[in-house]
């Protein structure tokens, strides 16, 4: 019996799927007033059903104090917006939708995570719970309280 809890427990963990890791973060500097933000939007909307995008929406105010860390960084100036950062791509003002395509299809890694961690309307980082995982940890726990709750802790702290 024993081994038949190990076997599904490790069929429970390995099967949990890390699709957080492959997901492509899109840094997108927008104003609720702009026409060609609104179409940059949706076009980027419309582009998750082929890629695995995650937009984090910035508000591009006056100031455009959102971008600071940019222009501190990269000495990168602002003309137009809406503004689409992806990979190590710049994109200002209104492109076609196979322009974006052409960027996504040769992303290599995230160069603005450093500069935009933890801001953007998305909020702070999600804990991402694998609960076929912690299923199987308490099916191989047993009903004790006290190992529950240790489980439970070194999860969530």
């Amino acid at each position: 019996m024993k081994r038949i809890r190990y076997f599904l427990f490790f069929v429970l963990l390995f099967s949990y799927s890390y699709s957080s890791a492959m997901e492509i973060p899109v840094y997108f500097f927008t104003d609720e007033h702009c026409p060609d933000c609104r179409q940059t939007g949706a076009t980027l909307e419309g582009l998750k059903e082929d890629f695995p995008l995650k937009i984090r929406y910035f508000r591009a105010d006056e100031s455009l104090k959102s971008l600071r860390p940019l222009y501190q960084k990269r000495q990168f100036v602002p003309r137009e917006i809406p503004i689409v950062l992806i990979g190590e791509e710049i994109l200002e003002g209104s492109h076609p939708e196979e322009t974006y395509r052409r960027v996504l299809r040769g992303y290599k890694e995230d160069t603005f995570a450093s500069l935009f961690n933890g801001e953007g309307d998305n909020g702070p980082k999600e804990i991402k719970v694998a609960w076929k995982t912690v299923l199987a940890a308490v099916y191989l726990i047993g009903i004790y309280p006290c190992a529950f709750s240790v489980f439970l802790l070194m999860i969530f702290c």
